[in-house]
Parts: C-alpha cells; sequence; structure tokens
C-alpha cells in the first residue's frame, strides 16, 4: 500500500522541475510511515 504526498506547484517552472526531482529522490528511497506498512509517494501536483 501507498501514501501519497502531492506537493503543490512552486511559484516557478524551474523551481517545480527541482521540486519534482526531489519527489522522486525521496520515492526512490522507499520509505515507510512509522508504525505501518504504507510505502511514501511523494508528487508535485499538476499545474491548473
Amino acid at each position: 500500500m501507498n501514501r501519497l504526498i502531492l506537493l503543490a506547484p512552486l511559484s516557478s517552472a524551474h523551481k517545480t522541475r527541482v521540486l519534482a526531482r526531489l519527489c522522486e529522490d525521496l520515492t526512490g528511497m522507499n520509505a515507510v510511515f512509522p508504525g505501518t506498512r504504507l510505502r511514501l509517494r511523494h508528487a508535485v501536483a499538476p499545474v491548473r
């Protein structure tokens, strides 16, 4: 099971790309929420 951490886009496209890369790295660590079996997934929400 996964738990999605959805972050809002930042004020500029290049900052949002950096944030998205950080989300990929964090998700790649396969971290588990303490006390559960939930794997944490990180992502940036699409721009509306």
